[in-house]
């Protein structure tokens, strides 16, 4: 059942990529002339036209390889859907056709079909690099060159998992002018694997160890703090309630419970009274936050390195 399921993935890739690799491709290797004629038509320069197909050749080649493979296959399908778009907007003018029509011959029409399939080529191959959920996106732009696995399996006997999770968190960090920011950031590189045998697998992400304090803290209502540096590199889990983190380039984020978010402004300058950070509670609740920090290890000097 597993070899099956790894065939199912890999022949549903073939299929998406099959028009490109190998037919397109190797048309345009064995009629090369009349591929740089066909893009002469939408392109002037007939030099530029053939570094299209070039370009066009080794878009086929290349992308259409790494979405089989796995590698990078997020930012190649990307690759992949925008070709699709272009190359419907330059070679698929069914507006152009002087004998467009809804019924009876008509190569208009002909054309306005071929139109709308590289479309629908182009919105399979964004599923495949954004995934089929409304978060997908979020992880695609925080690693964009992260493979998205598509061959990984749960053990026999397991439930399969055909994608790893994406979790969002926001991460204020200073920059190289001590100027302190927050960026929305995602983890990506999960491992389904079991927390220690006989224990179902389940999805694990990369591990930090070393000197570290946990400890549970209570924002009462209405409070608000001044501006400074979070003590040490730090988790923060908000438990209950709400909260709000303000960066000295004055983006203010608002999370409530499961939004989690990494303080490592540590190293800012001061800029017109403010230091580091302000944050406070919103609402008419406490907010209670989980706190994990780090004792011994510097913060990253850049966002988003927790992946």
């Amino acid at each position: 059942m597993i070899w099956l399921s790894i065939a199912m993935a890999f022949a549903a890739r073939a299929l998406l990529v099959l028009l490109f690799l190998p037919f397109s491709a190797l048309d345009k290797i064995l009629n090369f002339k009349a591929a740089v004629g066909q893009a002469a038509e939408a392109i002037p320069s007939r030099l530029l036209a053939t570094i299209a197909i070039f370009a066009g050749l080794g878009v086929e080649i290349v992308m259409s390889l790494a979405v089989l493979t796995g590698v990078a296959d997020r930012i190649a399908a990307l690759v992949l859907a925008a070709y699709c778009v272009v190359t419907a907007l330059l070679w698929k003018q069914f507006w152009k056709v002087a004998d467009f029509r809804l019924r009876g011959p008509s190569g208009g029409r002909d054309v306005f079909w071929d139109f709308l399939k590289n479309l629908a080529l182009a919105g399979g191959f964004l599923a495949l690099a954004f995934g089929a959920g409304a978060a997908g996106w979020q992880g695609f732009l925080a690693h964009p060159l992260a493979s998205s696995h598509p061959y990984a399996h749960s053990p026999p006997g397991g439930t399969l998992m055909d994608q790893r999770p994406t979790i969002p968190y926001w991460h204020l960090w200073t920059d190289s002018d001590g100027i302190s920011r927050q960026k929305r950031c995602a983890m990506t590189e999960f491992e389904l694997k079991s927390m220690r045998p006989p224990a179902d697998p389940q999805w694990q992400g990369s591990r930090t160890s070393g000197n570290m304090t946990v400890m549970v803290t209570v924002q009462p209502v209405g409070w608000v703090g001044t501006w400074r540096e979070n003590p040490k590199p730090q988790w923060i889990v908000p438990l209950s309630g709400r909260w709000f983190v303000e960066a000295m380039d004055g983006t203010r984020v608002e999370m409530g419970a499961g939004e989690i978010s990494f303080g490592g402004d540590q190293h800012c300058r001061d800029l017109d009274g403010r230091r580091g950070h302000r944050s406070g509670t919103i609402g008419d609740a406490p907010a209670v936050l989980m706190v994990i920090q780090f004792d011994d290890a510097a913060a990253p000097s850049s966002p988003c390195e927790f992946r």
